[in-house]
């Protein structure tokens, strides 16, 4: 793949638009970046400038392509656009092939909550514009189908797919996310919340205090972040295998040296509960723009204390603690845990978004589809019938490893 590697600081005039040669494209300039520190200004200034959440920070893609993505048999695509000599649009990108196709998915994947491009407009026209731009020149590098994760309805609900050309986009999952009132958790309680439900939090509370210290601390020394990391994931790897799902040590290595570095960066918050010395609850996350979004969560289940939800009571803290630091969203992600809809004041339809870049591109995504539109129906019952995951798992794992190869 031929790749450029400058972004320039302003490019007037020496624009690299599509072979279409067409004039309203002469004030547009693209560069194709195989090296995520190649664009560190660029990304940095924009995300300061018109980012809105975590998953478009440059520390969260640096962090990722560093772990997690070394992992994969793939290569950073940054895409960063200038639009008259202005940074306008970054898509951060990892190309990866199965079998015959050039497969684009954005940086992250699972673990961004949020997939979508770092833009400076609101102007639908001339997005669209730009990424019919980005479309041509990811053609030009050999990539077949774009494919982004966690795509969330637009708010003027337009579909995230009207901005790129004969684009789809499959609602397969839903986002959660609550609104914080500058006064904290009672406020919350009497606005979105019955007094059933705060008695029941209080309650629990009140139980944990009773059995001891009870302890709800942000946590910044590196050794003890790094601890509570690695606790964090063993409750979730603990959980993962009662649900037959259990995740390779590779993967979970992977994401420890992950939320480490990210840590380590400065962006990664922990918050953790103990009762008498004992860790019973892990919370990571990230704030930006005014927007807190929840990484990962877990508890220690099996404490016998656990059946005062630890987890629920560490999470409460964080409507308390983030409104004070001027923090007015917190992201819970997508899934459809009960935590999630519970603490949630708005849901968002969010799914998976296919950019058909050539005619093997364009088939792929007819064939996905389907697939991709039975997913929320697979996912209810592998939730009535755990036993089937196990088997689904392994055959799901040697279908990618045999397209791979391929």
């Amino acid at each position: 793949m031929a790749w450029t590697s400058i972004i320039p600081a302003f490019a007037p005039a020496a624009c690299d638009p599509p072979a279409t040669g067409a004039a309203a494209e002469a004030d547009w300039h693209v560069a194709l970046l195989e090296d995520v520190h190649a664009a560190e200004t660029f990304w940095q200034g924009l995300f300061e400038t018109t980012g809105r959440h975590v998953y478009q920070h440059p520390a969260f893609h640096a962090a990722w392509f560093k772990t997690l993505g070394r992992r994969k048999r793939a290569g950073p695509l940054i895409i960063a656009v200038h639009h008259q000599g202005r940074p306008f649009l970054l898509l951060p990108l990892l190309v990866k092939r199965i079998g015959p196709l050039a497969i684009a998915v954005f940086a992250g994947e699972k673990h961004a909550n949020i997939a979508g491009p770092l833009c400076r407009d609101d102007d639908h026209a001339l997005i669209t514009q730009a990424l019919t731009i980005v479309r041509a020149h990811l053609k030009r590098a050999g990539v077949d189908l774009l494919l982004m994760q966690n795509v969330i309805a637009q708010a003027d609900g337009q579909s995230p797919a009207s901005s790129w050309p004969r684009a789809r986009w499959i609602i397969t999952e839903r986002f959660f996310e609550a609104t914080l009132p500058a006064k904290g958790l009672e406020a919350f309680f009497s606005a979105h919340r019955s007094r059933k439900a705060r008695a029941r939090l209080r309650h629990k509370r009140n139980r944990l205090a009773a059995a001891g210290t009870l302890q709800i601390s942000r946590v910044t020394k590196r050794a003890q972040a790094h601890e509570a990391i690695h606790t964090l994931l063993s409750w979730k790897a603990a959980r993962l295998a009662r649900k037959g799902a259990a995740a390779a040590p590779g993967i979970m290595a992977g994401w420890a040296a992950f939320y480490r570095t990210l840590f380590d960066q400065g962006l990664l918050e922990i918050y953790t509960l103990s009762v008498n010395g004992r860790l019973l609850a892990v919370l990571a996350g990230a704030a930006a723009h005014g927007r807190f979004s929840v990484f990962a969560s877990a508890f220690d289940a099996d404490a016998p204390l656990a059946r005062y939800s630890p987890g629920e009571v560490l999470l409460a803290h964080l409507f308390d603690a983030l409104p004070a630091r001027g923090v007015r969203r917190l992201d819970l992600g997508v899934g459809s845990m009960p935590y999630k809809q519970a603490w949630s004041t708005s849901i968002h339809p969010a799914g998976t978004l296919l950019v058909p870049i050539t005619w093997r591109g364009n088939l792929a995504m007819r064939a996905l589809t389907p697939l991709l539109a039975l997913k929320p129906a697979a996912k209810r019952i592998l939730e009535k019938h755990p036993r089937l995951r196990r088997p689904l798992t392994f055959f799901h794992t040697a279908a990618r490893r045999l397209f791979s190869n391929a």
